[in-house]
């Protein structure tokens, strides 16, 4: 069962891959608060949507439950927002590889500080060989950053080390999240609390949203701002954000499923591996450049998959 499940994850995550490269390219061209927070509210709904579809039309829930769907809202709102942002300085496998060095080192002690988990040398061998390619494009973004300093500005390596600080912690807390609530007794299907995270993002998006318009009501600034959310709303957006957060939440489902069946220091490195290959069918798909790192890395995960 989880060779299926870990193969059809890797299928997912290709087609959300080439769908968030390409929300990054048509939404986050400009940074504008409203478009974000009008973002998030549309990938709630449709979020809503996909997984009363996929749960049989049917939701339930519990106090348990709402007060972890409160929590992985949070968490699913920070990354994707910093999903979009990345995109803007890194490339698709080169925001893949970066943000998987610190998801393994903080996955593996989490599954043995909190979780006690034993690390076999299998599993240290594998964070190894995935250590290697985040290095080497770290090294390679830092110095694409030097040398697009026109169009990416000379701050864009110390933006992209945030972003990915913050993206590494949240997911970090995002595994840790599933793994308590698969082991809890007391909550509902996990499918029913996805539904609620994304309704509480939603709503969480729509009140910061209704008070910075009214702060900004009649100004210049805010005209500007809501011209350019308009851009959302156009047809290769929406279908971008449709393939999006279905991708997503189909992913989010599986995820959880393996979570509760592994260990997460053995979870991690196998799903960033594989991880790792979906983003190198991606970066084909939208036809990317790529360099010698790029192809190291891949052969790479290739080899943290087979052993």
């Amino acid at each position: 069962m989880p060779t299926i499940l870990l193969l059809a994850l890797t299928v997912a995550e290709v087609i959300g891959k080439v769908a968030s490269k390409t929300c990054s390219n048509v939404i986050a061209a400009k940074s504008s608060r409203i478009k974000h927070l009008i973002y998030l509210i549309i990938v709630g709904i449709i979020a809503c949507g996909v997984l009363f579809t996929l749960n049989g039309f049917k939701v339930s829930c519990n106090p348990r439950t709402l007060l972890y769907a409160l929590g992985y809202s949070v968490i699913c709102s920070v990354i994707a927002v910093c999903g979009l942002e990345i995109m803007k300085y890194a490339n698709i496998s080169g925001a893949l590889v970066l943000s998987s060095l610190g998801s393994l080192l903080s996955s593996a002690l989490v599954g043995v500080f909190i979780f006690h988990e034993e690390i076999s040398p299998r599993t240290l061998i594998k964070i190894g060989i995935m250590f290697i390619p985040a290095v080497l494009t770290f090294i390679e973004t830092k110095k694409y950053g030097k040398d697009s300093t026109e169009k990416r500005g000379k701050s864009a390596t110390l933006k992209l080390a945030i972003i990915l600080l913050i993206l590494i912690t949240v997911r970090c807390g995002n595994n840790v999240l599933i793994k308590f609530y698969k082991m809890d007794t007391g909550v509902t299907d996990i499918s029913s609390m996805f539904i609620f995270t994304n309704l509480f993002q939603a709503l969480m998006s729509l009140v910061p949203l209704i008070i910075y318009i009214a702060r900004k009501r009649s100004t210049p600034e805010l005209h500007t701002e809501l011209v350019d959310a308009r851009s959302i709303f156009r047809i290769l957006p929406i279908l971008a954000i449709i393939a999006n957060t279905t991708t997503s939440n189909v992913v989010s489902l599986i995820s959880a499923e393996l979570i509760s069946l592994m260990d997460i220091s053995i979870y991690t490195p196998t799903a960033s591996a594989l991880g790792m290959i979906s983003g190198v069918i991606a970066s084909f798909i939208y036809r990317e450049r790529h360099n010698v790192t790029f192809y190291i890395s891949a052969v790479l995960a290739v080899v943290a998959v087979i052993i």
